[in-house]
């Protein structure tokens, strides 16, 4: 941050006196003016760059969260985070470069916070946060806002690979291919994100909720079944040239 240097209040150097002359009284320092000592006593210790890093991050997080992207401007965002507005620029280069990280990093909490537990399929890891609800609204608004301002779909591809890994992580049944687990993964992340998008819109009850959630649970005691009935077991037939 930007502090403000306070000088010391000049001091006169001190000067003898014969016997014969009268000792001045003496004279209390000056002081400085009320709105110079409340800035001295207001003044915050200079942040390092990770420790703005992470207050910009979690500041936009919170604040995505609570509005849509395109409301979300630079002063709210070093407002809440107590920086000075430059700093969003100066470390991330752009307000939109922000949110991606801050989405980014939103994804890693929720991974390392269910692998704690000791648990990582998605329904554990949504039932262990209130929240996480919310967050998943968030970033598919926010990621929605960004590609319409012109962010390359790449730029997400990274954070999307650690959803689908994480989705992954809970079909450790070996009769599985690769192809079911795979498909799984997809109706899971696409049911979670069907609650978070879909439901704010219609208004989905708790129960509802839960139901989706029990049939993602359900994912795999069926995956055997399913697989065999899709033919999901079997070699995918070479296309003939």
């Amino acid at each position: 941050m930007l502090t403000e240097r306070i000088t010391p209040p000049h001091r006169s150097s001190s000067i003898s006196y014969d016997a014969h002359m009268v000792t001045p009284p003496s004279k209390s320092p000056k002081r400085a003016p009320a709105s110079r000592a409340a800035a001295a006593v207001n003044k915050r210790p200079r942040l390092s760059q990770a420790e703005a890093e992470v207050r910009m991050k979690n500041a936009t997080a919170q604040l995505l969260i609570a509005h849509p992207p395109a409301d979300v401007t630079v002063h709210m965002i070093s407002a809440k985070a107590g920086v000075h507005h430059d700093y969003v620029a100066r470390y991330f280069g752009s307000r939109e470069e922000l949110m991606i990280q801050t989405i980014e990093a939103a994804v890693l909490g929720t991974i390392l916070a269910a692998d704690d537990n000791g648990k990582t399929d998605p329904v554990s890891a949504l039932d262990a946060n209130d929240n996480i609800m919310a967050m998943v609204t968030a970033r598919l608004r926010t990621m929605s806002y960004l590609l319409a301002c012109g962010v390359p779909p790449e730029r997400f591809t990274e954070n999307q690979k650690m959803i689908h890994n994480f989705g992954l992580a809970q079909f450790t049944n070996p009769r599985l291919t690769d192809r079911t687990k795979m498909n799984f993964t997809l109706m899971a992340v696409v049911l979670v994100q069907g609650m978070a998008i879909l439901g704010e819109v219609n208004s989905m009850t708790e129960e509802q909720k839960a139901d989706i959630r029990a049939f993602i649970a359900h994912f795999s005691h069926i995956t055997d079944q399913i697989q065999t009935e899709l033919k999901w077991d079997k070699p995918t037939p070479k296309k003939r040239k």
